[in-house]
């Protein structure tokens, strides 16, 4: 049967998705095969995109989310989309502040302006070291990184450095295969972050489980935020400049708060059969 179903395009400091309305569309995520998510992500074939969103408002006012990865997997937290939501949920509805549901717990988001959005992301789990070798096939080598779990919802390795690496790229790929095996999760989101500020902010690169090299990963920043804060290097706010633009972690009690912009790059019609 085809279908078409409307979508916004938004990006948040890099990372975009499409969003899809499960009621007005009358669609939801489980109707879609995983290969036409995949498709509709690709950087030339697609839209282009590292996700899509399904959100949904019940009559109670709660907003549920759902999150595809580009390559077909499922989310269970993604801080940026959160923050485009914020302000979709403000145009729908007028209101600045919404509780959404994810997978696994329940989120607030706000929308302050036309541009800034913030997430109350929640308490971080257990930050804790962590040593891993990784086979890099692209240098025929292994290679030891020191690094530091913990998790928003979904599971981050943060490895602190003087410098970004060149090929960080290779060994954010390299270190999903003994996340896996130590973890038992679809890969792992690794972040390798300096540790030294430059001008008051820090320079930090993410390659994301279910999307690879990334430009921007809320949940990433503020792992690496708790991480700054379990060594005692300094405590949030903290400025964290990725590929894709600036974002800002602060704490409030022992909430971590995400916060940068958003915006709309179009609304677009997806033509598909299901």
């Amino acid at each position: 049967m085809s279908k078409t179903i409307a979508f916004q395009k938004w990006e948040a400091t890099g990372n975009d998705f499409l969003f899809i309305d499960q009621e007005s569309q009358g669609v939801l995520a489980q109707d879609l095969p995983l290969s036409a998510v995949v498709e509709a992500c690709h950087r030339e074939k697609g839209f282009g995109a590292d996700g899509v969103i399904f959100y949904s408002r019940s009559n109670s006012g709660q907003t549920s989310m759902t999150v595809i990865n580009s390559d077909g997997s499922r989310g269970d937290m993604c801080g940026n989309a959160l923050r485009c939501l914020a302000h979709i949920l403000k145009q729908q509805s007028g209101q600045q502040s919404h509780q959404v549901k994810l997978t696994s717990r329940s989120v607030e988001v706000s929308s302050s302006d036309a541009h800034q959005a913030a997430v109350v992301m929640g308490r971080v789990a257990a930050v804790g070291e962590q040593p891993f070798m990784a086979s890099v096939d692209a240098f025929n080598a292994v290679v030891a990184a020191k690094g530091y779990l913990c998790s928003f919802g979904n599971p981050h390795y943060v490895v602190p450095v003087p410098k970004i690496p060149s090929d960080w790229e290779k060994l954010g790929a390299a270190l999903q295969s003994p996340a896996h095996q130590y973890l038992g999760t679809h890969g792992i989101n690794c972040g390798f972050l300096e540790t030294e500020s430059r001008s008051g902010a820090r320079r930090l690169r993410v390659f994301e489980r279910g999307a690879g090299p990334t430009k921007s990963c809320g949940s990433g920043a503020c792992a690496a935020s708790a991480v700054l804060q379990h060594l005692g290097l300094s405590s949030p706010p903290h400025i964290l400049d990725l590929p894709g633009g600036r974002l800002t972690i602060e704490r409030r009690d022992e909430a971590f708060i995400l916060k940068g912009e958003a915006r709309l790059e179009y609304v677009g019609e997806w033509k598909l059969e299901i």
